[in-house]
């Protein structure tokens, strides 16, 4: 598979990575969370250093023996929409996550003027996989991503808008807060 410029999709991947990481060392333990068929991430990040690639559908409890915490976690993919509870899942992140831990993430957003304070639900029928699926809009996302312990840092540009539809990929890069995430401190 290759990118609009004929590079081969694990070239690009590494670049894109190396260009988020670009400032201090390659972290040492990374966890990727992503749907099938993404491999190339896990590749691309022990191509720029990373020593340790752990990789998984959704994220495990701590206390499952994945070890000590992560330096960077990938959420890529279908893994945010898939989940019946993204806040959740994005919360579990930050309990695997190391103090100061980069989150890079990758999802689908809704692509409506108007629809900036909303999230959609999307059943069964409307979806390619098992089970429905959540797609929130930009600012939805970062609430959500917010409300689960991480700082915003910024968004990544490449927004992909999918054929007429009224969603679009949108990516961005956080930070692990100090602060518990909302949802542990009610």
């Amino acid at each position: 598979m290759s990118n609009r410029a004929g590079e081969p999709e694990a070239d690009a991947l590494r670049r894109l990575l190396e260009r988020q990481l670009s400032k201090g060392p390659a972290p040492r333990r990374a966890l990727v969370v992503d749907g099938p068929g993404r491999a190339g991430i896990a590749a691309a990040l022990e191509a720029i250093g990373v020593e340790e690639v752990v990789s998984s559908e959704l994220p495990a409890e701590p206390e499952d023996g994945i070890g000590e915490a992560f330096d960077l976690v990938h959420c890529g993919g279908d893994a945010l929409r898939r989940t019946p509870s993204p806040v959740n899942m994005l919360t579990q992140l930050w309990k695997l996550a190391a103090p100061d831990a980069v989150l890079l993430l990758e999802s689908e957003v809704l692509d409506q003027p108007g629809g900036s304070r909303y999230a959609r639900f999307l059943p069964s029928s409307e979806t390619t996989g098992a089970g429905g699926a959540w797609v929130p809009s930009r600012l939805v996302l970062r609430w959500m991503v917010e409300a689960s312990g991480f700082d915003v840092e910024r968004w990544l540009g490449g927004d992909t808008v999918d054929d007429g539809a009224a969603a679009a990929r949108a990516s961005l890069r956080a930070r692990r807060a100090a602060r518990a995430p909302e949802i542990l401190s009610q």
